[in-house]
């Protein structure tokens, strides 16, 4: 329960690069007018993570849509907007990120380790 107080897109936005390597795995297509890699995208570039005025879903919801298309055709044949979906898309997402690194940026993974190694 500790690790969910934050959302866990905030972990992704942490470690764009995890966003990255999934949607490459899942065959999403990148927008051509987009940014060239979700790092650098106005939500996020230069930005503390956890202190977004947003909620880190929100912000993930944002550049999933303006950044990649969906792999599916939609009913005029062309390719949707990406919209994200917590149960859809996270776990594929999950499975990229990088614990270790993780720790060493996140203030709440942090303090939760400090918490167990005290007990």
């Amino acid at each position: 329960m500790f690790f969910w107080i934050q959302e866990m897109e905030a972990w992704f936005l942490k470690q764009p690069q995890a966003i990255e390597d999934w949607a490459k795995e899942e065959g999403f297509h990148r927008k051509t007018n987009s940014v060239t890699h979700v790092a650098q995208h106005k939500s996020i570039h230069g930005k503390n993570i956890e202190r977004l005025q947003q909620k880190p879903s929100e912000v993930v919801k944002l550049i999933l849509r303006q950044t990649f298309l969906s792999k599916y055709l939609d009913k005029d044949k062309k390719y949707a907007d990406l919209k994200y979906g917590k149960l859809a898309h996270a776990p594929g997402i999950i499975s990229h990120l990088s614990p270790k690194e993780l720790i060493k940026i996140d203030q709440e993974l942090q303090a939760f380790i400090k918490k167990v190694s005290n007990h």
